[in-house]
């Protein structure tokens, strides 16, 4: 389980980007995701579920929604500006709704 600091963290880094480089998102749209990458080597899909998707807010990642979502975990160490490898492994997993994005 994430620690709330590790959650806002994520949480912050995905509005950051979605706020500062607009360009990069939504690269593709389909009916069931939407794709963007921020460099060539890499894209993220992130699914749409429905509306009606059976998940409890509660900081656990137990519902059975996160299981078929792909997790993301190329992390890079940015403070002190090094990029390299992270201490700890994290993977993120999104998803958004009609209501908004699940992180």
């Amino acid at each position: 389980m994430l620690k709330k600091h590790a959650l806002k963290k994520i949480v912050n880094l995905v509005l950051i980007l979605f706020l500062i480089f607009p360009r990069i998102l939504f690269s593709q749209i389909t009916d069931d995701s939407l794709q963007f990458s921020l460099n060539n080597n890499e894209a993220i899909n992130i699914q749409n579920k429905p509306l009606d998707v059976d998940i409890k807010i509660d900081g656990k990642i137990d519902d059975a929604v996160w299981n078929d979502l792909v997790s993301y975990g190329a992390f890079k160490v940015t403070r002190p500006d090094t990029l390299g490898k992270t201490i700890y492994k994290t993977d993120v997993k999104i998803f958004y709704t009609a209501d908004g994005f699940y992180i």
